[in-house]
């Protein structure tokens, strides 16, 4: 290659530099005319929005485009293009985009299956969308509409891709009678891997003392860790036990006066099962219940308050307590279909005012007293096991204490508050079961004994309590992100000791 002379070289670096900023301004100009709304010829709508473009920019610029303009698409003959968010981040390989879209289609599953979009799905995006375990739905029968709706939509042309469709619904937990309806849709009648699906489903549901010896089927619900909760307060102990109800809202920051419980209850047990409160033992002041309030459930078999209750995969736990004598060690469990309550293994140690987490198919119970020791044990059941499974004990907390706070979020135990025989505890201890270890957290702002603590929207939320001097109705929340602790709403109805619980804001009326 001959070489350029000094002034060849100079002209040669001036039009290099007059290329590349005539690219800038021709984009600059290209971009004006768009805002001015000339020469365009696509409009881009996506989520109600609408974008004036030209064909030739965005071909130019993205592949995605020029594939779409350039290879005989239809979309090359339209003036406008609907894409959806998930759509535009995929265009731009942005996986930031990708993310957030996700999370959106999560929360907001309910009123984005009911859209034209979803129904123009490809099987493969149905699939992917139907199998995820974070959809927030309140009930499966939502999704099982939503695969029908899709399988319908286009039935000649996805009927052989119906099985695969169903295979994501959790048939065994949509219920009965969504079922028998499903068993009139024509996919039943002409898929017979559907009829099978179906079939399994409802032998399942009706057949629970064969259960043992049938195929295993996915009876997880699912669980959206994004959706925000109504957090209720019930009962409590204060100036006096109590019978009021109240509720707050953490999108509207603040507390609303809710219905009132029929009898007075303090220092009782609330488990959270299927978007219903269920109201457990306790006492008024003087007696020790043994009922179960909200619809008609059955009560329990023993009187006990002060106890530890979780709930794992829609099986409520009430652990140890007291009778108004003594301490118990004393276990029993309930489901809704069950009807009546059924006694599990004595915990190692008679335990009061212990308090109770869970970690996927592990009730732990932490800390509590007999009366005569306050503990730093720790007992957990692991209640995929038989039900004749012994409680073992656990890691030992950092303090012992007992009337604390105890939940799970993230896959983590936090405990706060509570007493050590000597003084109020404002401490916060986090469990991580994969180093099996506890850990100190930032403090709360108050000491809170009889506090309750329970987590939504990844924050945590310390209510009530008692600071060692008066009883306190005032609420504290933790960002985990932050390590801090600051102060919500107080509450209007409640002071001291509560009960709470927390109903996710229902998948038909969300929109984040």
């Amino acid at each position: 290659m001959p070489m350029l002379n000094h002034d060849e070289t100079f002209i040669q670096e001036e039009y290099d530099s007059e290329v590349l900023t005539f690219g800038a301004r021709a984009f600059g100009e290209f971009n004006q005319i768009r805002q001015l709304g000339k020469l365009c010829d696509i409009t881009i709508i996506s989520n109600g929005r609408q974008f004036n473009a030209h064909k030739i920019v965005l071909a130019a610029s993205i592949p995605y485009f020029y594939t779409m303009f350039t290879c005989g698409l239809d979309e090359s003959k339209q003036t406008k293009i609907n894409l959806d968010i998930l759509e535009i981040g995929v265009i731009y390989d942005n996986q930031r985009i990708i993310e957030c879209a996700n999370r959106f289609l999560k929360l907001n599953f309910y009123s984005a299956s009911h859209t034209d979009e979803f129904l123009k799905l490809n099987v493969e995006s149905v699939c992917a969308i139907l199998k995820n375990d974070e959809l927030h739905v309140d009930h499966e029968d939502q999704i099982l509409d939503a695969a029908m709706r899709w399988i319908n939509y286009d039935f000649d042309n996805r009927c052989k891709h119906a099985p695969k469709v169903l295979s994501h619904v959790r048939l065994a937990i949509v219920g009965l009678q969504p079922l028998i309806e499903t068993m009139s849709e024509p996919i039943y009648r002409k898929s017979p891997q559907c009829r099978k699906l179906v079939d399994a489903a409802l032998k399942y549901l009706q057949v629970p003392h064969e259960r043992v010896i049938m195929p295993p089927l996915n009876t997880e619900r699912r669980r959206c860790a994004d959706v925000p909760g109504v957090i209720y307060a019930l009962g409590g102990l204060g100036t006096s036990s109590n019978s009021a109800v109240e509720f707050y809202d953490p999108l509207a920051n603040q507390w609303i006066p809710s219905t009132e419980m029929p009898s007075l209850r303090a220092r009782f047990g609330v488990a959270v099962v299927k978007r219903k409160l269920y109201a457990i033992g306790g006492c008024d002041g003087f007696t020790r219940y043994r009922t179960v309030e909200i619809f008609d459930k059955p009560d329990l078999l023993f009187q006990r308050s002060a106890m530890a209750t979780a709930v794992v995969k829609d099986t409520i736990y009430v652990c140890g307590g007291y009778n108004g004598t003594d301490s118990l060690a004393s276990v029993e469990v309930y489901r809704p279909d069950w009807r009546c309550w059924n006694t599990r293994p004595l915990l190692a140690i008679e335990r009061c005012a212990a308090a109770a987490a869970v970690i996927d198919e592990q009730v732990f119970v932490i800390g509590g007293h007999n009366s005569a020791a306050i503990y730093n044990s720790v007992e957990i059941l692991d209640t995929s096991k038989s039900v004749t499974t012994p409680w073992q004990f656990g890691k030992q907390l950092l303090n012992p204490r007992c009337r604390h706070g105890a939940t799970t979020m993230g896959g983590q135990i936090y405990i706060a508050g509570g007493y050590d025989g000597s003084q109020f505890l404002n401490t916060v201890n986090m469990y991580d079961p994969e180093k099996d270890q506890w850990y100190p957290l930032a403090p709360m702002n108050m000491c809170r004994s009889r506090v309750s603590l329970v987590a939504t929207d990844d924050k945590l939320y310390a209510i009530g309590g008692h600071d060692g001097k008066s009883n306190i109705c005032s609420m504290e929340i933790y960002d985990v992100r932050e390590n801090r602790w600051h102060f919500g709403p107080s509450m209007k109805l409640h002071e001291g000791g509560v009960a709470v619980g927390v109903i996710p804001v229902s998948s038909t009326v969300i929109t984040r």
